[in-house]
């Protein structure tokens, strides 16, 4: 799954074990998922999320990647994948600029895709049983 993937390279950008990785790491490794993220957007991507920033011994911002994966990885009824799939049915408009909405569906692409395609799997399943569903 995505979490495994991404904990790896993240524990590998991180060998003193201190649990952060550098802004720029953290878009590094994004892109290389193909997730549309930026030094343009980042910043508004980390706030709307309540991120936590912090300075490191040479000024560079650095983000808690624990608590990034657990933010993102959380699948309670209260959580940012639960609010996405509500979102899902709210028309979306495309800029030709990647915005915060890109970078949250990447995620979800990463983090939940076995997940949805269970969960989907699941319902095509018990809807064919059923023929009163749906």
């Amino acid at each position: 799954e995505g979490y495994y993937w991404l904990k790896e390279i993240f524990t590998l950008l991180d060998p003193n074990r201190t649990n952060l990785i550098t802004k720029e790491q953290l878009i590094a490794t994004l892109n290389q998922f193909d997730i549309p993220v930026s030094h343009n957007n980042i910043d508004q991507f980390l706030q709307k999320h309540h991120c936590k920033l912090s300075k490191n011994t040479n000024n560079e911002t650095t983000i808690d990647y624990n608590a990034f994966l657990k933010y993102f990885q959380d699948r309670s009824d209260t959580s940012f994948l639960a609010r996405a799939v509500s979102d899902l049915k709210k028309p979306k408009s495309k800029t030709t600029q990647s915005n915060t909405s890109d970078i949250e569906d990447g995620l979800i692409d990463l983090l939940h895709d076995i997940f949805l395609s269970l969960t989907s799997a699941t319902i095509n399943y018990i809807s064919r049983e059923n023929d009163d569903l749906c």
